[in-house]
């Protein structure tokens, strides 16, 4: 079955990635897609934080039944400390990705040329790791390997494409077969091409899905009722 059918499936069972998540609060995203004979394999990772903390979740669908949908998640991310932040935390201290420790030193001004807002405690851990990922610009994502042994896949899955930046369907847009960047990237796995995917107009910085974040879910409340 070839790649839009089967996410358009996904979509309409509200299965595909979604980034306007109000449980999630969006931080960065990637794609993978391995090949293997003319079947095919398709990874999202999803950075963010849900009421828990920081949290990669893992999308998965492929044409192979065995392995043709599923979602996991990782804590791949640590803060300093399991308790909540501290609004000193914000400028001064250390976070673990994918086992490496990074330390990190900000200042307000740094925050506020981003927009992020560090006045309310529900925004620390999302302000903070938005931040991180634009200054220090560290290694979210399982590479390819790390991906295939995660989950356990035959080695022979070939990586075809990867990338953090593509144009990606909204939940109440057109589905992924009519999208530009999905629809051109079956075209590429089909004839074994990957000049053929046309990005799109890119919508994958975190800047696009803010209005879903917790700290805007009291605005939603209010819209509401003044309609």
């Amino acid at each position: 079955m070839n790649l839009t059918t089967i996410l358009d499936m996904h979509y309409k069972e509200y299965e595909f990635l979604i980034l306007e998540n109000a449980n999630f609060d969006y931080v960065a995203a990637s794609i993978d897609v391995f090949l293997q004979n003319d079947e095919w394999l398709l990874i999202f990772q999803v950075i963010g934080i849900d009421q828990e903390g920081p949290q990669t979740d893992v999308y998965y669908y492929s044409s192979q039944p065995d392995i043709s949908f599923g979602i996991t998640a990782f804590d791949t991310i640590q803060f300093e400390t399991e308790e909540a932040l501290s609004k000193e935390q914000l400028f001064k201290g250390k976070i673990t990705i994918l086992e490496k420790t990074y330390e990190y030193h900000f200042v307000p001004e740094q925050y506020q040329a981003y927009d992020l807002a560090i006045d309310d405690p529900i925004e620390y851990e999302t302000s903070l790791l938005r931040l991180i990922k634009e200054e220090l610009r560290p290694a979210f994502f399982l590479n390819v390997h790390e991906l295939l042994e995660t989950f356990n896949l035959d080695p022979r899955w070939i990586p075809f494409y990867k990338a953090e930046n593509w144009q990606h369907t909204e939940v109440e847009d057109l589905p992924p077969s009519k999208n530009i960047f999905f629809s051109s990237l079956e075209r590429a796995i089909e004839h074994h091409d990957t000049n053929l995917i046309e990005v799109g107009k890119s919508n994958i910085h975190w800047k696009n899905w803010c209005e879903y974040d917790f700290s805007q879910q009291e605005n939603w409340e209010i819209d509401e009722k003044e309609s």
